[in-house]
């Protein structure tokens, strides 16, 4: 029945209509709760009902307004210890994906970055250029160094640009390639991003292809079934 729910509730948060009416009916404590209780060794089935409870929460943080509901009670440094399970953890490339549209938010690049994100972000680039979880953590990276000297910095000591840089010699036109991009430019720019368009910062979590039209679906979807 949890199972259940959980994936009601992630297939409607990818409605804008619904996501700020989840949140009032209370919808993020227990998916925050499922999130505390994963464990490695948990069977199939609690693993499957984690992923979904982290579907839930990403597509919740596409909005600019659950992202600062979703920054309470240290729900972003419970992702970030789903993440530490490694590349071979399907729930560790879910959880990319809530990390890449969190890192939109300039309220959470800090808050990511004292959680130990970047390293981890920048360690899975490693799935290479046609994987959608290197997309995410390019997306990832690039929203965290937007107009923040210290993210930037971060992820250079991480070892980011050499990892975008390599990815990029392989030469490969993949999901993630045009985030590797996007997210050199953001390392390289000096400039307040915001001052570009006159608003808002730009939001990698919504991908603009090279012709400059928007995909149907702005979300990249993280596979569980990613090469291991």
């Amino acid at each position: 029945m949890q199972g259940k729910a959980v994936s009601v509730i992630s297939k409607l948060a990818v409605q804008d209509s619904y996501r700020e009416a989840l949140a009032e009916a209370g919808a993020i404590p227990p998916l925050k709760e499922i999130v505390d209780e994963h464990r490695p060794d948990v069977s199939k089935e609690q693993e499957d009902i984690t992923l979904m409870a982290l579907q839930a929460l990403r597509n919740l943080a596409r909005s600019h307004k659950m992202k600062e509901a979703l920054r309470v009670g240290g729900l972003t440094e419970a992702i970030i210890h789903l993440m530490k399970e490694g590349r071979d953890s399907a729930v560790a490339a879910e959880a990319v994906g809530v990390v890449r549209n969190l890192a939109v938010s300039p309220f959470n690049q800090e808050i990511l970055r004292k959680a130990g994100a970047i390293p981890l972000l920048v360690d899975f680039l490693a799935f290479g250029p046609e994987s959608d979880t290197a997309a995410a953590a390019a997306a990832a990276l690039g929203n965290l160094a937007i107009d923040s000297e210290s993210n930037k910095e971060a992820i250079r000591k991480a070892g980011g640009p050499k990892a975008l840089v390599n990815l990029l010699k392989l030469r490969q036109i993949g999901k993630a390639w045009c985030m590797l991009c996007s997210t050199l430019c953001m390392l390289c720019s000096t400039l307040d991003p915001s001052r570009l368009s006159g608003s808002q910062p730009p939001d990698l979590s919504l991908r603009i292809s090279a012709s400059g039209s928007r995909p149907p679906d702005p979300d990249l979807r993280i596979s569980s079934s990613e090469p291991r």
